[in-house]
C-alpha cells in the first residue's frame, strides 16, 4: 500500500494544507482547475474576526488580489479585500501542491480499489506525468487503471513464460 505525500504549507494560515486534502473529495469529470477555485473559495474565512487575524500574515496575497482586480476598490470594504487575499492565498497553495494532490488522489484510488496490489511509486509517478489543472479527475483514475492493467499483463506474461520453461 502506497502512502500519501505531505503537502507544502505557505506558512501564513494555520491548517492551510487541509485545503489540499479537500481536493481529494472531487472525482469524475470535474476539471481540476474548477475544483481548485471552488476549494480556494470554500476555505476563505467568513467571519470578520478570522479575517482580521489572518490579514497581517497574508498581506502580499491581499496586494496581489487587488493588483489582479479581484476586488472592487472603488468602494473600500476591508472584509472583501481580506477575503480576496485569502482566496488568492489558497489558490496559490493549491497550485503549488498540484503534483502532490494528483499523486495523493491516485494513491487514494489505488488503496481503495486495489488494497492488496503492490505498486511501485516511481511507476505511478511516471503514469501521472503530464496531468495538470486542465485535466479532469477522470484522467487520474484512468492512469491508475492503465497502470493496473499493465501490471496484470506483465504478471500474466511472466506466468506464461514460467509455464513454458
Amino acid at each position: 500500500m502506497l502512502e500519501k505525500k505531505e503537502y507544502s504549507s505557505l506558512h501564513c494560515i494555520d491548517g492551510d494544507t487541509d485545503a489540499c486534502e479537500d481536493l481529494l473529495n472531487y472525482s469524475g469529470g470535474t476539471y481540476i482547475c474548477d475544483a481548485i477555485t471552488e476549494t480556494a473559495d470554500s476555505n476563505v474565512h467568513i467571519y470578520n474576526n478570522d479575517l482580521w487575524e489572518t490579514a497581517p500574515s497574508i498581506s502580499d496575497y491581499i496586494e496581489e488580489a487587488i493588483e489582479e482586480g479581484l476586488v472592487d476598490t472603488s468602494k473600500v470594504d476591508l472584509m472583501k479585500i481580506f477575503m480576496a487575499g485569502e482566496y488568492q492565498y489558497y489558490t496559490q497553495l493549491l497550485y503549488d501542491n498540484l503534483e502532490t494532490i494528483v499523486y495523493n488522489y491516485a494513491v487514494d484510488c489505488l488503496n481503495k480499489k486495489y488494497p492488496d496490489i503492490e505498486i511501485d511509486e516511481d511507476e505511478l509517478k511516471a503514469k501521472l506525468e503530464g496531468i495538470d489543472n486542465n485535466d479532469t479527475f477522470d484522467k487520474i483514475e484512468e492512469a491508475v487503471e492503465e497502470l493496473i492493467e499493465e501490471m496484470k499483463e506483465a504478471t500474466e506474461e511472466e506466468e506464461e513464460d514460467n509455464n513454458n520453461e
